[in-house]
């Protein structure tokens, strides 16, 4: 399984939509990353905790984003992965 950590960020800086609450923001973000294909299917994305201090947000702003795609079958969610 690939971490898509390199692909999401890169060298660098994140640049998040900017309309919108935050959970909405990166919600789109990595809407974009997958259909851009620099999320993959199989690859994992990083911890709650790392996306948080990635892009700058509470846990609980990502662990929302997060629920969001997998409720639409954008992300297939893996406990302890």
């Amino acid at each position: 399984m690939h971490h898509a950590s390199e692909a999401l960020f890169g060298a660098k800086s994140t640049a998040l939509p900017q309309d919108g609450p935050l959970y909405l923001q990166l919600k789109r973000w990595i809407e974009d990353a997958v259909r851009r294909g620099a999320i993959k299917p199989g690859d994992a994305l990083p911890s709650e905790r790392d996306l948080a201090v990635r892009v700058e947000m509470s846990r609980v702003t990502v662990r929302k984003a997060v629920q969001h795609l997998v409720r639409e079958g954008v992300l297939v969610q893996r406990h302890g992965s």
